[in-house]
């Protein structure tokens, strides 16, 4: 029996905590963060630090990334070559796709996707936006396990891009 409360309270601490780490501050200027390596801006959840190494932010203690890359081609000509081939001859599960705005009413194309890496399972946020000239696209990875705490938190984080 006591182990059961021990259990269930380690548990509870802990979805608190995580629950807290994962949290946005709010949408002001002042909370965006430029992208290391990149000239793309986002408000990376609470607790994701800069990394220059995968050119976004990423939460240690979680195993959760923000990437971000600049591609020198038009949006549009991006998303007309993304199928569903695209992602399942990578090995990824699509879950769902659909067209959205980002937080300054840019089109922008939200990939949600599954893939397994040492029998791990994860899920892929992916948004692609841009202009006429360049393609913005920004990967999201977290564990499969945290889906239920990250993935609106990062989906928010998305959609505050400004580049």
């Amino acid at each position: 029996m006591k182990k059961i409360f021990f259990l269930t309270g380690f548990v509870f601490m802990f979805l608190y905590c995580f629950h807290s780490f994962a949290q946005n501050s709010s949408d002001d200027l002042q909370d965006y963060q430029t992208a290391p390596g990149t000239n793309v801006k986002i408000i990376p959840p609470r607790n994701f630090q800069p990394h220059l190494s995968v050119k976004g932010f990423m939460h240690a203690g979680s195993s959760a990334s923000i990437q971000v890359q600049e591609i020198a081609k038009p949006f549009k000509s991006i998303i007309a070559e993304i199928n569903d081939a695209t992602f399942t001859s990578q090995g990824y599960t699509i879950i769902k796709q659909e067209s959205v705005k980002t937080n300054t009413l840019k089109d922008a194309m939200l990939y949600h996707v599954s893939f397994k890496t040492k029998d791990v399972e994860y899920e892929r946020l992916m948004l692609l936006t841009g202009d006429e000239k360049n393609t913005v696209w920004i990967n999201a990875n977290y564990p499969k396990i945290t889906d239920f705490l990250l993935f609106d938190v990062l989906k928010k984080s998305l959609l505050s891009v400004i580049f």
